[in-house]
This record gives C-alpha cells, sequence and structure tokens, in this order.
C-alpha cells in the first residue's frame, strides 16, 4: 500500500511541475502567404507549412488508341509539389507501373533514378520507353518551371536499357529540347 501512494505522490508531483510550464505560440504571416509560428521557448520559428495547389497536365502516349493523348487536373500538396506524384500520374494514365528509387533537385537538374526491375527500363520496346519517359520529362517541366535539364540513372548508376544508354551527368531532356508526338 505504501508502495502505491508513494507512487502516486511522484507522478502528481510530475504532473504539477509540467503544468507550472506554459509555452505561448503566435502565428506570423508573411507577405509571401508562409505562416511561422514563433514560441517563447528560445528565439525559435517553427515554420508551418504553406498549402500549395498545382494545375498540371500530363501528355502521354495511349498504346490503345495509338495516339498521344493529354490529361489535365489540379493536385495539393501540403507545402510542394513531389515529383514522384506527377510520376505516378504518367504511369497511372499510360497503364503502366513505373518504379523510382530517387529523385533529387539541385539548381535547375532534377535526377530520377529508376528501378531496372519495372518499366522504363524493364518490359518495354524502344519506342514506349521513348514515350515513357518524354511523357514524364515534359510533365515535370511544366510542373517545376526552374527545372532546365532532367537526368535519368538506374538503380544510382549508368541508365542503360539496351535501348538507350547514359551516364548520371548526361541529361535525358533540356527544357529546350521538349518533343512529343
Amino acid at each position: 500500500m505504501k508502495k502505491i501512494i508513494i507512487a502516486l505522490t511522484l507522478l502528481s508531483l510530475a504532473f504539477s511541475f509540467t503544468s507550472c510550464f506554459k509555452q505561448t505560440q503566435t502565428e506570423i504571416n508573411n507577405d509571401n502567404g508562409t505562416t511561422h509560428s514563433e514560441s517563447n521557448k528560445g528565439n525559435e520559428i517553427l515554420e508551418t507549412p504553406t498549402p500549395v495547389s498545382v494545375d498540371y497536365t500530363v501528355k502521354y502516349y495511349d498504346i490503345i488508341t495509338d495516339e498521344w493523348k493529354e490529361f489535365s487536373s489540379t493536385a495539393n500538396f501540403e507545402e510542394q509539389p513531389d515529383p514522384a506524384f506527377f510520376i505516378s500520374e504518367v504511369s497511372r494514365l499510360m497503364g503502366i507501373s513505373v518504379s523510382v528509387n530517387n529523385i533529387t533537385a539541385e539548381n535547375d537538374k532534377m535526377t530520377i533514378d529508376f528501378s531496372a526491375s519495372s518499366p522504363p527500363l524493364n518490359g518495354t520496346g524502344s519506342y514506349e520507353e521513348n514515350c515513357i519517359l518524354e511523357s514524364i520529362c515534359s510533365t515535370l517541366f511544366g510542373v517545376f518551371p526552374e527545372i532546365n535539364n532532367i537526368h535519368i540513372t538506374q538503380d544510382g548508376k549508368e541508365y542503360d536499357s539496351g535501348h538507350l544508354s547514359l551516364s548520371p551527368d548526361t541529361p535525358y531532356a533540356t527544357r529546350t529540347s521538349e518533343k512529343l508526338g
């Protein structure tokens, strides 16, 4: 019984100490729409993500009708557009399963690292591979205006599908070389 009383006493002391600490928080709205939370705990400023809505168009090749088509929609993101979402949209519309290991963006360069076990590297001919890559690049250029070069790699190394071979330093597409249909 004494152990229970001691435990309850310790718990009540712990709760009384934590209830004495009060943290105030103030939201600051910047001119650019970003919301910050300012805390009285030091001079720490916590940034609250600003939701982003993106209108996008996917130009893709439809193998059933043997023609290029366009699909336009709007996507909402918590903070910034995710390139993986747009690649999955291309994948969905083309009826394939593209597997991406990683996507990085630095300055005006985006690198997409594809898995060798799925399209565009596996199970496609050269024309289908080109259609997949062109659809992805065209979509990403439309969403990310700051990107001018898209590089592709395969499992972190040189892209080599048997139809196309590119070193990681060589861009697959540049904004000026967009070509579809």
